[in-house]
């Protein structure tokens, strides 16, 4: 069992159809097991008990897929789940692993999503103040624009958490930076954040009050 390194878009990583081949897996070694076992003997209990965890792991990540295909916003915490669900239902399989059936190279432990936001989070920042839009970021991290706004939401929200847990200046976003860089979320896919003009006013991200705005490209 191992697990995926490289990013790839989640539906890339997770389909509908990866879900069902490895429940059908799973759903198998469970029949084996309950067919084995006497009637409300302890390996029969374990049996029935391995055939509700895969119906209560998988139906929430078939959903949760289907949501995610219909997402139009943020998908952090979506994304969390799908990962979370699809590495347990791995780790069930990963104890057949020497079964027929069983897709090694298909069937592989997800990095958390976090690790996103840590990675490319303070680009996607540096990148939107030297004025590059959302899509031309994307463009260059071969994500969309909405995955790359998560990646900036998931680094804000670490940041935010950091200052708060070590109560310094020195550590993460203090309230005004983060509100601040919350603000660039709002700016459409062909929309700069280079400072101009004065449409509004905001403090800007050092912190400092600032009477100029952001200007519209």
């Amino acid at each position: 069992m191992t697990t995926d390194t490289g990013w790839r878009p989640l539906a890339e990583c997770i389909t509908p159809a990866a879900v069902l081949r490895l429940r059908a897996f799973l759903d198998q070694r469970a029949l084996e097991l309950v067919e084995a076992s006497d009637f409300d003997s302890e390996p029969y209990r374990v049996a029935a008990a391995l055939e509700f965890a895969i119906g209560y792991i998988t139906e929430p990540l078939l959903a949760d897929l289907e949501l995610l295909a219909d997402a139009h916003n943020d998908t952090t915490g979506l994304d969390r789940a799908i990962v979370q669900r699809w590495n347990e239902l791995v780790v069930l399989a990963g104890r057949w692993e020497d079964q027929p059936g069983h897709d090694a190279d298909g069937w592989q432990l997800l990095g958390p999503a976090p690790v996103l936001g840590a990675d490319f989070g303070p680009t996607v920042l540096t990148r939107l103040r030297q004025g590059a839009t959302w899509a031309e970021i994307a463009a260059d991290l071969q994500m969309t624009t909405e995955q790359v706004r998560s990646v900036l939401r998931e680094f804000a929200d670490a940041m935010r958490e950091r200052y708060d847990w070590h109560d310094s200046d020195a550590e993460g976003f203090p309230s005004e930076k983060y509100v601040a860089v919350l603000a660039l979320l709002d700016l459409g896919d062909h929309e700069s954040a280079r400072p101009a003009g004065n449409r509004v006013l905001l403090t800007d991200l050092d912190g400092q009050a600032s009477a100029t705005g952001w200007d519209r490209r």
